[in-house]
């Protein structure tokens, strides 16, 4: 049934004459070799999933959130009972503001009244000195606070 070809025994000679530490080498790297594949396999598993699992939760909060939303709209006024609302208090607004405007009333702005005498006055303030032209001390332009004086 099971014929034991050469190359079969050649290969079980060598492991039997393998060093310890030959064969140690060898069943390390066969176990990291299946890990990496077991990890592999993981990680898809672990996206199939994960988009699965979000498409579900996407779905359950939808239906959730449908059905609590409905229970809770049906608390609030409908919009055309929201729009009369409006209308009545823009109406209210209106007729209290005429009302005002009625009750309220400005004052007519006072006028000025013109001077008896237009012509250009310069008089003196109080305290001012009028510059003595004949000194020379004072320059021509000394003004009420302005008096210059050369040394």
């Amino acid at each position: 049934m099971f014929e034991v070809s050469r190359d079969v025994i050649w290969v079980a000679y060598k492991v039997a004459t393998m060093s310890f530490e030959s064969a140690i080498t060898i069943i390390l790297t066969a176990l990291g070799v299946m890990l990496a594949v077991l990890a592999i396999g993981i990680a898809v598993a672990a996206i199939w999933g994960y988009a699965g699992f979000k498409e579900f939760v996407r779905e359950a909060a939808k239906t959730h959130v449908g059905e609590a939303m409905a229970i809770k709209m049906k608390e609030y006024p409908e919009g055309a009972k929201i729009l009369d609302a409006m209308r009545q208090l823009v109406q209210r607004a209106d007729v209290l503001e005429q009302l005002q405007n009625q009750l309220v009333t400005t004052p007519e702005p006072k006028s000025v009244e013109t001077p008896s005498n237009n012509a250009v006055q310069i008089d003196k303030y109080p305290g001012e000195v009028q510059p003595n032209a004949s000194d020379p001390r004072t320059t021509a332009d000394a003004g009420p606070n302005n008096s210059q004086t050369s040394v």
